[in-house]
């Protein structure tokens, strides 16, 4: 009899471990799922707001001066009989110079070899 009664200890420790288990696994899911919830929840708000700031742009270019702003600030563009001026960065300053010496160097070497050739040709005759 002694024997019988340890099976079922046995047997009911058992079956309370295995709830238990299947019972740790559901609250840890629904955690888990929480979480999820409200990162997703997060991302909505943020995709709405940004949605809403593009709708927002939509209407700003939608009429004529908006899109005459959008021109103005973006590609530079002008009125017609309009002057346009440029103002350049101290980075924008920098590429521009960089390019003009760049011209300037290879217009004294393409005259520096050309002087060269005209001399080498009034020599030989």
């Amino acid at each position: 009899m002694g024997n019988r009664r340890a099976v079922k200890i046995i047997f009911l420790a058992l079956l309370l471990g295995y709830i238990a288990f299947i019972f740790g696994q559901a609250c840890y899911r629904n955690v888990v799922q929480t979480v999820r919830l409200r990162e997703k929840a997060q991302q909505v708000a943020l995709e709405e707001r940004r949605n809403e700031n593009l709708k927002k742009r939509i209407n700003e270019l939608s009429t004529d001066e908006g899109i005459e702003k959008e021109a103005r600030q973006k590609l530079g563009m002008t009125a017609p009989g309009e002057v346009g001026y440029r103002v350049l960065t101290k980075e924008k300053e920098t590429e521009a110079t960089a390019t003009a010496t760049a011209e300037k160097e290879a217009v004294t070497q393409d005259s520096g070899s050309g002087k060269e050739k005209t001399e080498d040709k009034s020599q030989k005759p």
